[in-house]
């Protein structure tokens, strides 16, 4: 009889638990992404799904490390902004719980090739890396031909025997200098423009580009480096590289 008396009890007891484990509120570890990785192109948009559930918790917040890179809106929106590499980073509002998505943008204009910024190499190395065809050689520049229509050619310049600028020269036409202004956009970011000359720069590379009487339409990259003066001066640098270039033509 005692048994018969328990068994009633101790189901009601398992049945409790059971119920209460099925109704209990879930409790997630950290912020589930709709990608943990994506790939897309210069000013496409896409939305990161999120998914949180733990009691007291709402909204999330968005941020990226590079919004020069892509952006990113409260809603999760990411932009696409420059060609370059980023993480999206998604967080609670009292940053106790997170996730985040890692994010590479492509560009979408292929005007041209870039130059190989080699910079400090010697002219054998360009000699053997360059994809297009030697045309002429100087002391202190070389000419490559490049099969692209759009291409006139491509130098490099060269000081105490190690490569310090490149440029392209392309054919000037207003076609051709709009894409190679969104060309470098998509690439670079946009630091300003004096007498007809606009300027770009990332982290390693500055490049001014303008239609010049006696170039025509010339895009002309150099390294961005820091003296114990502090950074160069983007605009100098341009310009004496430009009055070389034209000293080769």
């Amino acid at each position: 009889m005692k048994l018969q008396s328990t068994l009633p009890a101790a189901i009601g007891v398992a049945m409790l638990f059971s119920c209460s484990n099925g109704d209990e509120t879930p409790n997630d570890n950290q912020i589930n992404l709709s990608e943990s990785s994506i790939e897309i192109d210069v000013d496409q948009d896409i939305k990161l799904e999120t998914s949180f559930n733990r009691e007291g918790y709402s909204n999330n917040e968005f941020e990226s490390d590079s919004p020069i890179v892509a952006s990113v809106d409260s809603d999760g929106t990411i932009t696409g902004k420059i060609k370059g590499e980023t993480t999206i980073r998604v967080t609670t509002n009292d940053g106790q719980f997170s996730g985040e998505c890692q994010v590479k943008v492509n560009p979408t204009n292929f005007l041209y090739v870039e130059p190989l910024f080699a910079f400090g190499e010697g002219m054998e190395y360009f000699k053997t890396h360059e994809q297009r065809t030697l045309g002429n050689q100087s002391d202190d520049g070389l000419v490559f031909n490049d099969s692209n229509v759009d291409v006139e050619l491509v130098m490099y310049l060269f000081e105490n025997s190690k490569m310090y600028g490149g440029a392209v020269i392309l054919k000037s036409t207003e076609s051709v200098a709009e894409k190679t202004i969104d060309f470098l956009a998509q690439r670079y970011i946009p630091i300003g423009n004096e007498n007809d000359v606009y300027y770009f720069a990332d982290n390693d590379v500055v490049a001014g580009v303008t239609v010049d009487s006696q170039l025509g339409l010339t895009v002309l990259y150099l390294e961005f480096t820091e003296s114990e003066n502090g950074r160069m001066d983007v605009k100098v640098a341009i310009k004496d590289g430009f009055e070389k270039l034209k000293s080769k033509r």
